[in-house]
């Protein structure tokens, strides 16, 4: 996993503690790098259309965004061959 906020095992944005398990990397809502999945694509593009945005003011916060994009990540996971497209 190549999330540009870790680096060598240290969670740059200062996330769980500073030195989260690769687990808490795979669910992290801050992740920023190659989809790990199919989340990660829905939120790529929500985020980018305005989508996110317009949710977010509408209802006042997502609320259950990123236990939705871990769940979707989970179920529809790409392999690292997938994911360096």
């Amino acid at each position: 996993m190549n999330c540009k906020n870790r680096i060598e095992n240290r969670c740059t944005l200062g996330l769980h503690g500073g030195s989260p398990s690769l687990g808490v990397c795979l669910i992290c809502d801050q992740y920023d790098g190659p989809p790990r999945g199919a989340g990660d694509v829905i939120h790529a593009i929500t985020t980018a259309t305005g989508i996110a945005k317009a949710v977010d003011t509408v209802t006042g916060g997502c609320g259950g965004c990123a236990r939705r994009r871990a769940a979707l990540n989970a179920a529809v996971p790409f392999t690292d061959e997938e994911s360096k497209g």
